[in-house]
């Protein structure tokens, strides 16, 4: 669990170690998500707190994991007092990605969004070694899950609206997909170097490392506005193809 800045909170009162039965222990964690766009229905397991550490866990049954997605999730501690209803007291937020693998069942095997490992490979952010001015990953794990999100959301809210509604479980054009996941990451690289630019000379060496926004920004404008013009084509053509059909004659079999 962390507070509204990312520190930890320390939660050793609410584990309820010490409590004796028949006394009766007033919290309770839950760990809830749903897909991010759909969020139907919101799934819900049991979590358990950790005295020592404080952690919050839960086991996901794998019937859970089914469907491959972005997903919005909530870690909720609960408080009962007497015969009072449950109420949340303490809320932790974050995304939750499930890859696809050959494991899930049925169709949806080859639906959801690209992997984390996809991306980054696409990226060149696999590992250190892509990335030896920094020695480290270029891209968080969640700002990997909002770029994942995004363009379902533009595909849902650029007009024509309401046609071929989807969510990060559902949307079928991966190619495209990784472009514009792709081009919101760098974008974020761009705000990172725009607001972190500050050039400076030391023993004589001048020093330059956050000066690549323009570049950035160039690049994950191409393939985002590229995303947004493809979006646009495809969903004016499904639209008209949902302008015609046909309907059966009674006389000679004829259509009209």
């Amino acid at each position: 669990m962390l507070d509204s800045v990312g520190n930890p909170v320390d939660m050793a009162a609410c584990s309820c170690a010490n409590i004796v039965f028949p006394a009766v222990c007033p919290y309770s964690f839950e760990l809830q998500f749903c897909e991010y766009w759909g969020c139907d229905p919101i799934k819900t397991v049991p979590a358990t707190i950790n005295p020592a550490t404080g952690v919050i866990s839960a086991n996901i049954p794998q019937a859970l994991t089914n469907t491959a997605g972005m997903y919005w999730a909530e870690v909720v501690m609960y408080q009962v007092i007497g015969n009072a209803p449950r109420v949340a007291v303490f809320t932790n937020q974050f995304y939750m990605v499930i890859n696809r693998d050959l494991l899930q069942n049925g169709d949806i095997t080859l639906s959801g969004p690209p992997s984390i490992a996809e991306i980054r490979l696409y990226m060149r952010d696999s590992g250190k070694a892509e990335s030896y001015l920094l020695d480290s990953f270029r891209f968080d794990p969640s700002e990997i899950a909002l770029a994942i999100a995004l363009p379902v959301q533009i595909w849902n809210e650029l007009p024509p609206i309401g046609v071929a509604y989807f969510t990060t479980a559902t949307f079928p054009f991966r190619y495209n997909w990784l472009q514009a996941i792709t081009g919101h990451l760098m974008l974020m690289v761009a705000e990172q170097q725009r607001a972190n630019h500050l050039p400076y000379t030391s023993a004589g060496v001048n020093v330059d490392d956050n000066a690549k926004s323009p570049e950035y920004t160039a690049e994950s404008r191409y393939r985002i506005e590229g995303y947004k013009k493809w979006v646009q084509q495809m969903k004016v053509s499904m639209n008209m193809r949902q302008c015609y059909g046909s309907h059966a004659s009674p006389y000679a079999g004829g259509r009209y």
